[in-house]
């Protein structure tokens, strides 16, 4: 509110006040979350005082927002399934501190806090924050900071090759472009590569994943299958295991669309007092994504529908 106040954003203020009644203060979310009898002796303790490290809400059916359970696996910080996908996107991207990563995914969604913030903290690296998407404003954005890595949907980057006055100097500084999200079509890719010289990687996962279970390796370039023309999501990342299903739980060979089903130190362990839906979706811990796909004979994953 008082950021607000002070930029003089009476939209803002009301989005705030429109917040408040459901957000919890600290103190409360110890006491009725977790649980917490003495708050006061809370903070000395360790991270892995409580068997759970963080959870995140999604959208589930209807208005009714699920929460997703995050377990410590041990004293370890590095042991957390959020820092697995930390890990993995410094790992896979490269990311070092002479990188320069712009927000381009709200950082309350889980690629914003996995791609953007925790991924620029391993990395010890500045992050670029914005306030709403503007491409014009994200334009001047680029051309003041010149970042060197970003991750976002594949509409953020149809609207800013779309805006006016863009120009391939404005993405100049870029090492590597990623998007998550939504599948994406080849011709789209080609068109902003043309424009800016970059090629997009895709990334594909899910809140329950941590964010991307499967990433189109830095450097590569995903294939196109060329019956359904359908661009490949990528191959998993490090320590995960993906399969394809059929309804029976039957696991299908090389070429045959089931659902994808993936397990992994970063798939959630379950729904925050939801037992049937866990039951329901992580059978034995291997998490149902409800997203029909098919794997090629290079490992290649790609989307081709939603149950």
């Amino acid at each position: 509110e008082m950021i607000a106040e002070r930029v003089g954003d009476q939209g803002l203020a009301r989005e705030v006040d429109a917040l408040a009644p459901r957000v919890l203060e600290l103190s409360e979310f110890l006491v009725d979350v977790l649980g917490v009898t003495d708050v006061g002796a809370y903070f000395p303790h360790r991270i892995t005082y409580h068997p759970t490290c963080h959870s995140l809400r999604m959208l589930g059916v209807g208005d009714r927002p699920l929460q997703l359970l995050r377990a410590v696996a041990g004293a370890d910080l590095r042991e957390l399934p959020a820092a697995e996908q930390c890990c993995g996107f410094g790992g896979t991207f490269a990311m070092k501190n002479a990188d320069v990563s712009v927000a381009m995914a709200p950082l309350f969604h889980i690629t914003g806090l996995v791609g953007h913030i925790c991924a620029a903290i391993v990395a010890q690296c500045p992050l670029v924050l914005g306030y709403r998407f503007e491409p014009n404003v994200v334009l001047d954005i680029l051309r003041e900071h010149r970042p060197t890595f970003t991750i976002g949907s594949i509409t953020v980057f149809i609207a800013l090759s779309s805006a006016p006055g863009v120009s391939a100097d404005d993405f100049s500084s870029f090492r590597l472009i990623y998007s998550g999200g939504a599948p994406i079509a080849p011709a789209v890719t080609e068109r902003f590569e043309k424009l800016t010289g970059h090629y997009i990687h895709n990334a594909y996962g899910l809140t329950e994943t941590s964010s991307p279970s499967h990433l189109v390796p830095a450097g590569a370039r995903a294939p196109v299958d060329p019956d359904s023309g359908a661009l490949a999501a990528g191959v998993p990342v490090y320590d995960t295991v993906v399969r394809i299903l059929d309804e029976s739980g039957n696991e299908l060979p090389v070429g045959e669309v089931g659902e994808i089903c993936t397990s992994g130190p970063q798939v959630i362990p379950g729904y925050w007092n939801k037992p049937d839906a866990t039951a329901e979706s992580l059978p034995g811990g291997e998490l149902r994504t409800g997203d029909v796909g098919f794997m090629d004979a290079d490992g290649w994953f790609y989307l081709v529908d939603r149950k």
